[in-house]
Order: structure tokens, then sequence, then C-alpha cells
């Protein structure tokens, strides 16, 4: 059985830690429409900001 990554992590998940993940819920922004700016493309607390 090959596993498929596309079924547990489809591309609108943001890549973000859940601590950034909550910092943009309690701000309000949608982390789906941020670019990330970190290494791979991670979402960072400035790009939050």
């Amino acid at each position: 059985m090959r596993f498929d990554s596309s079924a547990v992590m489809p591309d609108q998940v943001p890549y973000a830690t859940p601590a950034l993940r909550l910092f943009a819920r309690e701000l309000g922004v949608d982390l789906t429409q941020v670019k990330g700016s970190g290494k791979g493309g991670r979402i960072v607390r400035e790009d939050v900001q």
C-alpha cells in the first residue's frame, strides 16, 4: 500500500506551526491567503503581522 499525502494534507493546508495557527486565528488572519517567507515556504510570524 502506498501512502497518499494529498489525502492527509491537501494543498489548501497552510505550512505553519500550531502556535502560529493560533496566533493567526487570534488576529483573524486567513493563513490560506498568506505566502510563507520561511524555509521551504513555511509561514512565519512576520508573514502574519
